[in-house]
């Protein structure tokens, strides 16, 4: 509602209600309205400029590959033996087969940066694990700290493969059925989808490995002061998440 920078405080307003991730498929029409909303209002706003890029944004295809290999090399640099097997006999030969069929599909599209007038305004980290039902059924979607501007295509696939969501698979046909008629403008939008909906994917099993890092771990540690043998189990719960993600990386949605 207010916020001081100098001050350092901010006035939030409290949101009564339970965690709005359910398997109510009502709800993926509830976000996917919300999203067409932001997708209207990305056309209108004048004043682009108002908005800087999305965190991590990835306005130019290939910039997915660099994200994974930035965080791949992090990771590599992790003295851990069943991490180390998993990032080279699983991750690295995937990500190397699917950077290919994206080149090969995309063509000169993949260093081209998307047009503007087909980007859109996105919450980034947005999905149903950052909402919040009220007594009244409606939903309040919350957390905007990543929020600018972005490819709906990677708006599209980090709902689907959000691990703190773990939609299914019938779930993540619904909501890529309706991102195509929300940006269906974009003539490229399906095709970009298609190709680059495996390197998210990859990207995301990266992202659930944080836990190994020293610099994610020693941040988990602080704020949740937990023991190392907690440490060491969450490690390898994380471990399988991300493995389950590759293996289900040729699973298809669309």
């Amino acid at each position: 509602m207010a916020t001081d920078p100098d001050l350092n405080w901010s006035l939030l307003e409290w949101v009564d209600g339970s965690s709005g991730y359910q398997q109510d498929d009502r709800h993926l029409y509830i976000a996917a309205d919300f999203v067409r909303a932001l997708s209207q209002a990305s056309k209108s706003l004048v004043q682009r400029s108002l908005f800087a890029q999305a965190t991590e944004s990835c306005l130019i295809p290939e910039l997915v590959e660099e994200q994974i290999r930035g965080r791949l090399t992090a990771l590599k640099a992790v003295d851990d033996d069943a991490l180390q097997q998993f990032l080279i006999n699983q991750v690295e030969p995937k990500l190397t087969d699917k950077v290919r069929q994206a080149r090969a599909a995309l063509g000169e599209l993949y260093s081209r940066q998307l047009e503007e007038k087909y980007w859109t305004l996105s919450p980034s980290d947005f999905g149903l694990h950052n909402a919040i039902i009220t007594p009244l059924g409606d939903i309040v979607f919350f957390d905007f700290e990543y929020f600018g501007w972005d490819d709906p295509v990677k708006l599209t696939a980090d709902f689907c493969l959000h691990p703190g969501m773990s939609i299914s698979v019938d779930a993540q046909k619904i909501w890529t059925t309706q991102m195509k008629n929300v940006f269906g403008s974009d003539p490229n939008f399906v095709h970009r989808l298609g190709a680059l909906y495996p390197l998210y994917a990859i990207r995301w099993s990266l992202i659930i490995l944080n836990e190994f890092r020293p610099d994610k771990i020693k941040n988990r540690l602080h704020a949740q002061s937990r023991m190392q043998s907690d440490v060491r189990s969450t490690q390898m719960a994380q471990l399988k998440k991300a493995k389950l993600m590759i293996e289900n990386l040729d699973r298809s949605i669309f």
